[in-house]
């Protein structure tokens, strides 16, 4: 098997069990498990692995999960349900329960 697809694979299992986090927090549950998936997925291809790495690898997923946070809760949810971002402290704040479930899909 070649090495991209075995590691695609291994993302989008690894996405799909982490998305459980990202839809419990999400009123979006299709969506969510899509992202989980396709993030997860898109990850693991990416990078290439490297042996005692993983705590470098960890954080660089953790630094990698907030921004993707903004643009997916902050921005693209809402735009698309047809609102304006959610960008004010009043408002990401009650987002936060979602950054920390994101952050979870970005560790696994």
């Amino acid at each position: 098997m070649n090495t991209m697809v075995r590691r695609s694979v291994i993302g989008t299992i690894a996405g799909s069990l982490s998305s459980a986090a990202l839809a419990a927090t999400s009123e979006h549950l299709f969506l969510s498990v899509i992202l989980g998936v396709g993030i997860g997925a898109g990850y693991s291809a990416s990078l290439r692995p490297s042996r005692g790495a993983y705590v470098d690898n960890l954080m660089a997923a953790a630094a990698l999960g907030v921004p993707l946070w903004t643009l997916i809760s902050i921005i693209a949810f809402p735009l698309a349900s047809g609102q304006m971002p959610q960008w004010s402290a009043a408002q990401m704040r009650q987002h936060f329960p979602m950054l920390v479930a994101g952050l979870f899909t970005a560790l696994a």
